[in-house]
């Protein structure tokens, strides 16, 4: 059976073989068209590679963060003063966190803000208070603490919101009157106050320590006030973020390049080809996206070449990172120009791109219609099982009839013998 079922059977395997390897190939090709595609990707919203960095003149003062299209320029800041929160405490310490300081309503206000909370005669402690204060579910910002000194326990209120709208107010309502004498206890310990700064002479003045808005794009973040100081806020151009995408860019291009002669390639010397040698899904991609490199967008009709990038002989491609800043920093919308719009450089490259990568694209096709030749190998496969399974199974029905035909020849052959020696003239000439 093995003999007869071996040169089918061999054949289909090397046809399943050379499907699965072709599977690969057309996988490995693609994961490099599709990385290149993503790197397209990141090239398409041009504004973002329109990097920006700011600058302090002393951080102990302030810092500053930018975002892309921030307006470019040097700008004084002085910081008068910080922002504060309402701080209030005990001026009179207690003995202890379990004395009580009375029951009833205690209302508090924070700024337009205000909540209230109910003291029991059972749980009228410092402790609890503070307790109660926190874990009202309506509270807007006020936090309490409990300071444990030298001199006793002591109650801090504070607001967690900064600014002149930051003020804890208490009143009390019911209960034992003590409350009144709680509040009472309470005294400022740090007034609350918006921050005022000058930009470029201007005053500003926040309820934040940090400034949006200020200036397009960029977030003042104030330290330290010095009154009557002036420092500088420099926003200048950060061509890092082009720089890293277009390299990128460039990085998975030659990826996909080295991908497409691994696969596609002839080797001279060892006589060997790649599984894709000759294949026209690579030559049509690779012949696309090189033509596609080669040709001019935008409205100065820009090669690629005048933002430090060149095509070399081999296919893949340069970068010259010093060449492209300088471009940047002349003018940016060079670059946006070029790689921008329906008809940019961007726009053509991916629609080469997503016709090959996509789910329905050209890849997708021939890998689609290799698993169906390995499905039509399997269903030879199964048949093949089946025909040897008909094929043994007559063998088994043949021997058996022949077994029984030995048999029943056997039998004749005995019964014969017995015939024979039971006859007078047999027996006589034995003797």
């Amino acid at each position: 059976m093995a003999a007869e079922r071996a040169p089918v059977a061999n054949r289909l395997t090397r046809q399943e073989s050379t499907i699965r390897v072709e599977l690969s190939a057309f996988g490995q090709f693609r994961n490099a068209l599709s990385a290149f595609d993503s790197a397209l990707e990141k090239l398409s919203n041009a504004d973002t590679l329109d990097g920006r960095g700011a600058s302090s003149s002393d951080e102990e003062v302030f810092t500053a963060s930018v975002q892309s299209g921030a307006a470019l320029g040097r700008f004084s800041v002085q910081v008068e003063q910080l922002a504060q929160a309402h701080r209030m405490a005990s001026t009179t310490p207690y003995a202890s966190v379990d004395d009580p300081v009375g029951y009833g309503t205690l209302q508090l206000d924070l700024g337009s803000d205000s909540f209230s909370v109910e003291i029991d005669p059972a749980a009228q402690s410092l402790a609890e208070v503070r307790d109660a204060i926190n874990n009202a579910a309506d509270n807007p910002g006020v936090r309490a603490t409990i300071l444990n000194t030298d001199s006793g326990a002591i109650l801090q209120l504070s607001s967690d919101r900064t600014g002149a709208d930051s003020e804890i107010q208490l009143s009390s309502s019911g209960g034992d009157g003590e409350l009144n004498t709680f509040i009472a206890n309470l005294g400022q310990t740090q007034a609350q106050q918006d921050a005022i700064v000058y930009v470029d002479g201007y005053q500003v003045t926040s309820s934040s320590n940090s400034l949006d808005g200020v200036l397009q794009g960029v977030t003042i973040n104030l330290n330290e006030a010095r009154p009557g100081e002036v420092f500088d806020l420099n926003v200048s151009r950060d061509n890092n973020a082009a720089v890293e995408v277009i390299k990128e860019f460039v990085n998975t291009y030659n990826s996909f390049v080295d991908q497409a002669k691994s696969l596609g390639g002839y080797n001279a010397d060892t006589e060997v080809a790649g599984t894709l040698n000759g294949d026209s899904i690579l030559r049509g991609a690779t012949n696309q996206l090189r033509q596609a490199l080669t040709g001019s967008y935008g409205e100065g009709d820009e090669f690629l070449s005048a933002f430090g990038i060149g095509l070399d002989v081999d296919g893949r491609l340069s970068f010259d990172e010093t060449e492209l800043s300088s471009v940047l920093d002349a003018d940016f919308s060079k670059l946006r120009d070029f790689l921008s719009g329906d008809d940019g450089f961007v726009a053509s490259l991916q629609g080469i791109t997503g016709g090959y990568v996509d789910d329905d694209g050209i890849i997708g096709g021939r890998v689609d219609s290799l698993n169906q030749r390995l499905d039509r190998i399997e269903e030879r496969n199964e048949a093949l099982d089946a025909r040897m399974e008909r094929i043994e199974a007559r063998y088994l029905a043949q021997f058996s009839a022949l077994d029984v035909m030995l048999s029943q020849l056997q039998q004749t052959s005995s019964y014969l013998s017995q015939q024979l020696a039971s006859l007078p003239g047999v027996a006589n000439s034995n003797e």
